[in-house]
C-alpha cells in the first residue's frame, strides 16, 4: 500500500501525469480495508483539490474507512464530516453509502445515529435489506447495556420485512 500510494504521491507527479479519480478510489479503498482513516481521508482531500469526481463508491470507501479505523473519536469525527459534506454538496446517498454509514456509527458506537440512518433509508423507499439489518446488529453489539434488547428489536423488524438471516445475522445474534 506505502510503494502504491507512493505511486500516486511521487512518482505519478515526477513523470508528469495527472492520476484519475479510479485511482484515487483505488487507494481509498485500500487504505480503508486496513483501518488507515486518516491516510484515506488525505488522499478524498487530494481528490477533491484536483477536481476529480466524487462518487458514491468514493462516499462508501470513506465510511468504511471510518468504521474500520483504530481510533474511534477520529472515525466519529470524520464520518460526521463525511455526512455533512455529502449534504453541502447535495449528493443523495444510495443503498450503499446507507449501508456503510450505518457499519460506521454502529460500529463507532453511535447507535442512535445508525438506527436513524435506517428509518431515513426507510422515508426515502430506499430498500432495507438483511445486510442493513447486520449492520444495525452490530450496532446492537456496541451498546453495552441495551445492546441485546436493540438486537432483539432488530431481529423482529428483520422478520416482519419477510428478509432472511444469513449466516452473518445469526453470528451477531
Amino acid at each position: 500500500l506505502k510503494e502504491a500510494i507512493d505511486v500516486l504521491e511521487v512518482r505519478m507527479k515526477e513523470d508528469g501525469h495527472s492520476p484519475e479519480n479510479y485511482i484515487f478510489n483505488l487507494l481509498i479503498d485500500a487504505c480503508a480495508a486496513v483501518g488507515y482513516t486518516k491516510k484515506a481521508f488525505n488522499l478524498f482531500t487530494k481528490m477533491r483539490q484536483r477536481g476529480l469526481k466524487v462518487t458514491g463508491a468514493t462516499y462508501t470507501m470513506l465510511f468504511n474507512a471510518c468504521a474500520n479505523g483504530l481510533y474511534k473519536n477520529e472515525g466519529l469525527e470524520k464520518a460526521n464530516r463525511l455526512r455533512e459534506i455529502m449534504l453541502e454538496k447535495g449528493f443523495e446517498p444510495n443503498i450503499s453509502n446507507y449501508n456503510a454509514m450505518i457499519k460506521a456509527y454502529g460500529r463507532l458506537t453511535d447507535i442512535k445515529t445508525a438506527f436513524l440512518l435506517v428509518d431515513e433509508m426507510i422515508e426515502k423507499n430506499l430498500a432495507v435489506t438483511t445486510e442493513t439489518f447486520n449492520f444495525l446488529l452490530q450496532a446492537c453489539a456496541s451498546d453495552k447495556a441495551f445492546g441485546f434488547r436493540h438486537a432483539l428489536l432488530v431481529w423482529h423488524k428483520m422478520y416482519q420485512r419477510n428478509l432472511r438471516p444469513d449466516i452473518y445475522s445469526f453470528n451477531l445474534m
